[in-house]
């Protein structure tokens, strides 16, 4: 649906639709682990979004290169996307974007091994999406919790991370959440001698 979308907007010349579209791809591409498409078609987005001044898209495709480079392992692009995201977030009062960055910037320190700074990070982010009323996010927040508390050997703290984010994940049917909570209650188990 989205291919024919953008296949229309470009057959118009709607500059500002095939930007909007290609992002929209992106974010289905990510879902799907495609992190080349969704590289793709984000700097593509933003390229035109750029072009023609939209910031709230400007800051989408960021946020989008930002998440894409964390997954693929490239930190310091993905602080770097998150950096431009968050300080144009600020300037246009985007706060769930300014939550993603937080996200992001959690992630690559936890990926460090800064965990006392990726838990700060964390809570911001966990902040920001219950003032949102964005439940969803807040469940995958809760997860990054989980296992930063897990690798700081704080197994209590983990395993009630874990019931805040199942509980979310259930009400909502959220898979992807589920499948994480499974992963990291595993951990939780098999570190205390539970092989069970």
């Amino acid at each position: 649906i989205y291919d024919e979308c953008l296949k229309l907007k470009q057959e118009i010349g709607d500059k500002r639709g095939i930007a909007q579209a290609q992002t929209t791809l992106a974010e289905v591409a990510f879902y799907q682990g495609k992190y080349t498409v969704v590289a793709e078609l984000a700097e593509q987005s933003l390229t035109l979004f750029k072009g023609l001044g939209v910031k709230r898209g400007i800051v989408f495709s960021l946020g989008l290169l930002a998440y894409t480079a964390q997954y693929r392992g490239d930190l310091e692009g993905a602080i770097s996307f998150a950096e431009q995201c968050l300080n144009l977030s600020k300037e246009i009062n985007a706060p769930r974007a300014v939550a993603y960055c937080n996200e992001v910037f959690g992630l690559a320190a936890f990926a460090r091994n800064h965990l006392s700074e990726a838990r700060d990070l964390f809570y911001k982010a966990i902040d920001i999406f219950e003032k949102l009323g964005d439940r969803r996010n807040v469940a995958s927040v809760w997860i990054h919790l989980a296992r930063t508390a897990y690798r700081q050997g704080e197994f209590e703290s983990a395993g009630k991370f874990i019931d805040k984010s199942l509980e979310v994940s259930h009400q909502l049917n959220v898979q992807w959440t589920l499948g994480l909570a499974l992963e990291i209650m595993g951990l939780l188990q098999r570190s205390q001698g539970k092989y069970d």
